[in-house]
């Protein structure tokens, strides 16, 4: 009876320890963990401070949005997004594969234009970027406005250019308060055209600027951002920052 209990236990034991002995490793099992190279970790630190990097760049050189159309939305013969509509046909001023498109002449001048409201007086430095194309069936004679809108609905042109045909190009203005009508009512872009199918593409319309303090002598200041609330690329460098640490604590698998 006292043989028995102690075979018993001498298995109880054995089966202890054999649940928690540690598993033991081979070398071909430590070659096929999943452990990344270090110049995986550092290609996506790279990645994540390049991506930070322009991030600051868009905030610095656009500063806070003001107004923004990417166009990306189904064809429709109404522009949508606040937009106004000066045209011939309902369809003359519409989106088309995600553009925005303006075409045809009217019997009265713009022969098409997009109005878009907008109030500038709190602002400065204030910028104007976006994409634009003419096609091939415009002429020289032909011309795209940028400008705006008045009280008495006359138009006032900021920037123009002739047309003839061209790919897409890219316009950067720089408006300050001197560029702008006393008596504007609304930001326009708009084409004096000659015939029916002459027509010009806009896209990724940006308008940016900084907010503005009135100082006592009635000079305009630009505000500084709140230190309370973190700019997105601030967050980024952040983020690129800690990553670098992770990076170098990480020991050396050599």
């Amino acid at each position: 009876m006292i043989k028995l209990n102690i075979l018993k236990r001498s298995n109880f034991t054995k089966s202890v320890s054999t649940q928690v002995a540690p598993p033991s490793y081979t070398n071909s099992t430590q070659i096929t963990l999943p452990i990344k190279p270090k110049k995986t970790y550092l290609r996506s630190l790279v990645q994540l401070l390049s991506a930070s990097l322009l991030m600051a760049s868009v905030s610095l050189s656009h500063g806070a949005i003001i107004f923004s159309d990417d166009f990306a939305r189904a064809n429709n013969d109404a522009v949508t997004n606040n937009w106004l509509e000066l045209e011939k046909d309902s369809n003359d001023v519409a989106i088309y594969q995600q553009q925005l498109r303006l075409r045809d002449n009217r019997t009265e001048e713009p022969s098409a234009a997009a109005i878009q409201a907008v109030s500038l007086e709190t602002y400065v430095d204030i910028q104007l970027t976006f994409d634009w194309r003419a096609t091939s069936s415009t002429e020289p004679s032909d011309t795209l406005f940028v400008g705006w809108q008045l009280q008495d609905d006359s138009f006032s042109s900021l920037w123009n250019t002739a047309l003839g045909g061209s790919s897409f190009e890219s316009l950067s203005l720089d408006i300050t308060h001197e560029d702008i009508p006393t008596n504007y009512t609304a930001l326009a872009i708009w084409i004096e055209v000659g015939s029916a199918n002459e027509t010009v593409y806009i896209d990724n319309f940006l308008l940016s600027g900084e907010l503005a303090t009135e100082l006592p002598d009635g000079e305009n200041e630009t505000t500084e951002p709140s230190a309370q609330v973190p700019e997105p690329s601030s967050l980024a460098l952040l983020l690129a920052s800690l990553g670098l640490i992770q990076f170098r604590k990480r020991p050396s698998q050599n």
